[in-house]
């Protein structure tokens, strides 16, 4: 009898683990300090493209209602492997066409041990997609 109510107790941990912890654009818009930041040479309007294609590599919906010029909120859909990602990414100008890239990105479920894609991820795709708009720019 001892064993089935330590049963039911594990089960009853383990469902509101699940439940509890999930990430969300909101707790991410608040949490910019906690991101990882790099700076390019480019302007915060080429920063918003750009960012905007690599959240797009990886079927990340932008929110609309929350972004702006220079704060990018998106989240990811789920996937077998994911239960989805939401980011937050910050463009901040810090000499005239110098802007540092600030990202945040939380797993939707916090048990979940894939992501779509990490910190580091995101700016090497940001640096590699900088590298084919300059090409372009040149063109």
């Amino acid at each position: 009898m001892n064993s089935l109510l330590d049963c039911k107790l594990v089960g009853t941990l383990f469902v509101i683990t699940l439940l509890s912890g999930c990430a969300s654009v909101q707790e991410v818009s608040t949490a910019k300090k906690e991101g990882l930041g790099k700076t390019y040479p480019i302007s915060t309007d080429t920063c918003g493209k750009v960012v905007k294609k690599v959240l797009g590599s990886v079927h990340a919906k932008i929110d609309d209602a929350r972004s702006t010029k220079t704060s990018i909120f998106a989240s990811s859909k789920e996937s077998i492997l994911s239960m989805g990602t939401v980011y937050g990414v910050w463009c901040d100008e810090t000499v005239k066409n110098n802007t540092k890239i600030t990202i945040l990105s939380e797993r939707k479920a916090r048990f979940q041990a894939t992501t779509d894609m990490t910190e580091e991820k995101f700016h090497e795709e940001v640096a590699n997609e900088l590298k084919t708009f300059k090409l372009h720019e040149r063109m």
